[in-house]
């Protein structure tokens, strides 16, 4: 009995989780839109990635000594990947009327 309740208190908690992120993540579409409207895509784009860059230099510091070839070459391809993806989404809120 105690087993079963701990794994519906853990579906729980990861419906919140999913929740919690999906609302976070929906709600960034209406500020990123109204940013927008003020400041270029692209800039908007070059603000929002490069300010992530120094976070996450300041937060990685003691693995950079870690990194060789083949795993900063694979983080570019799947940055430019990922920015691709954004720049068409950000891109794509210009002509949608939310």
């Amino acid at each position: 009995m105690k087993k079963v309740v701990l794994e519906k208190f853990k579906e729980f908690g990861a419906d919140i989780v999913l929740f919690t992120v999906a609302l976070s993540w929906g709600t960034t579409f209406i500020i990123v839109q109204d940013a927008i409207k003020d400041i270029p895509v692209f800039a908007f784009l070059f603000l929002r990635f490069f300010l992530s860059f120094i976070l996450m230099i300041l937060l990685s510091l003691k693995y950079i000594k870690q990194l060789d070839k083949t795993l900063v070459s694979s983080g570019i391809f799947l940055g430019t990947l990922f920015f691709l993806g954004y720049a068409t989404q950000t891109y794509g809120l210009l002509s949608n009327e939310a």
